[in-house]
Order: structure tokens, then C-alpha cells, then sequence
């Protein structure tokens, strides 16, 4: 005979099934939120490079300014540097975001203009010498959703050329930064396109982009909604074990005060 499931045990067991599982969905839920809106979170935890520290035999990348002798322009795993002095003393150059994995930094025929590539974010322009920047786009691919960006460099006519793991993609200028039509020379056929397609709309149902600004939308409402449902599960499967042993307090309180009052 089949003995059955102890009540006592099935209500344990789905109280920690419950736990975990309200746990795992603040994990999907927060890295949704963090995905969409990285530009809000990633300052609160990247410091800032030293500028102190950094020398030229630590650059990754460099240029050298055509137009002013003796200005540099270097970037390393985390930051974009500039010198004024040959290399002698270098300062920060700051984006509105972190120029993390840069993999392409040129500087242009006319003064001032720099173009920077982050392998896994995008390219991004300057025209007065890093004071203000404005990020190149749309691009033909999507470097956040896995087709990373390899190299980037001007050919003629100043025409920007970006290599990535699939194909490589060039376009000419058309003036404020603006870029004509891409043409793409595919380098990869096949398994290598289909895994990366198939890493896109993964990405895309995870984030809600499928859907454009609108889709965004809805998951940070649905994800801010399932946060405070589970956080709000959290906190209520706690209750119960907090009110009986208040009750048991009480009522040993209770208890003392009558023997007290009985042995008066």
C-alpha cells in the first residue's frame, strides 16, 4: 500500500519551491531591466580608470593626429586617453558611456574628428575632439545581440569600413557625420550566420525588443511586476513563522503573568 505524502512535508516543499522559484524569476526580471537600461546602472559600478597610471606601453589602440604634432589619441581595455605631449602625460576622454573593449579609433582628414568602435556596443563619432559624441546608426548589425565588431578603419574617401566575425560592412560619408547605404561582403556562410540569428532572437524575446520601443515598455512593466510579486512572496511566506512564534511569546507572557499573579 502506498503510504501517502505527508501534508506537513508537501506544504514545506512547496514553500521552497516557491522561494526558489521567486528568486529565479528577480534574476530573469532584473537582468531584463538591466539589459534595456545598462546606461543607467553600468556608472554605479565601473569606476573611472586612473588617468595617473596609464602609459603608452598600455595602449591598445592609438592614433596619431595628422593635423597637431604631438597629439595622440590611445585607448585600452577600458578607457580613451589623450596626450597633448607626445605621450608624456595623458588625460581621460569621457563618453557618455564606458569605452569599454574599444577595437577601432581613427582620426579623420579634417580637425577634430575621431571615430571610436566599441567591439560590443557600436561605433561612435566626434567633430570637435571627443567634447561631444554621438553614436553612428542604425548599423547594419546588431553588436549587443553577438556580432561583435573586430576592426574599424577609413578607406578612401574616408568610407568606414567595419569587420566583424560575419561579413564586412562599408559605407561612405554623406556629410554631419551622416553615413550612405551599407554594403556588406558576407565572410561566413551558413552554421556561423544561423547561430548568430538564433542569439538575436534570444536576446530579443529576453529584452522585448522584438517588439521596438513599445515591447521595451511592456517587459519593464511586466518585469517591475513580477519583482514586486516575488519580492512581496518573499516576505509573505515569511509572515506565518514570524506570527506563530509571536503568538507562542504572547502566550508565554500570558502564562508567566497569571503565575505571578497567583503567587501574589
Amino acid at each position: 500500500m502506498i503510504r501517502p505524502f505527508p501534508r506537513r512535508m508537501a506544504h514545506s516543499l512547496h514553500r521552497w519551491v516557491g522561494i526558489l522559484s521567486c528568486l529565479f524569476m528577480l534574476i530573469v526580471a532584473g537582468t531584463a531591466l538591466a539589459l534595456n537600461h545598462s546606461d543607467l546602472w553600468k556608472p554605479l559600478f565601473l569606476k573611472p580608470v586612473s588617468t595617473s597610471i596609464f602609459s603608452l606601453d598600455q595602449a591598445q589602440l592609438l592614433a596619431s593626429d595628422p593635423h597637431v604634432k604631438g597629439h595622440l589619441l590611445a585607448a585600452d581595455s577600458k578607457a580613451l586617453y589623450e596626450s597633448q605631449d607626445s605621450g608624456k602625460n595623458w588625460s581621460q576622454l569621457k563618453l557618455y558611456l564606458p569605452a569599454e573593449k574599444a577595437v577601432g579609433l581613427v582620426l579623420g582628414p579634417k580637425q577634430g574628428q575621431i571615430w571610436l568602435a566599441l567591439r560590443e556596443v557600436g561605433v561612435f563619432y566626434s567633430d570637435d575632439g571627443g567634447e561631444i559624441w554621438e553614436e553612428i546608426g542604425p548599423l547594419p548589425f546588431n553588436p549587443v545581440a553577438g556580432e561583435y565588431i573586430q576592426k574599424m578603419w577609413l578607406g578612401a574617401g574616408s568610407a568606414l569600413h567595419l569587420k566583424t566575425e560575419l561579413a564586412l560592412y562599408i559605407a561612405s560619408p554623406t556629410g554631419d557625420a551622416g553615413l550612405g547605404q551599407w554594403q556588406k561582403i558576407t565572410l561566413v556562410q551558413g552554421q556561423g550566420k544561423q547561430a548568430i540569428d538564433f542569439h538575436d532572437l534570444i536576446w530579443r524575446l529576453h529584452t522585448g525588443r522584438f517588439g521596438g520601443s513599445w515591447g521595451i515598455l511592456v517587459y519593464d512593466a511586466v518585469a517591475l511586476s513580477l519583482i514586486f510579486l516575488s519580492l512581496s512572496g518573499l516576505w509573505l511566506s515569511r509572515r506565518p513563522r514570524h506570527k506563530k512564534k509571536l503568538t507562542m511569546q504572547r502566550a508565554a507572557s500570558t502564562q508567566a503573568h497569571s503565575e505571578s499573579g497567583s503567587a501574589v
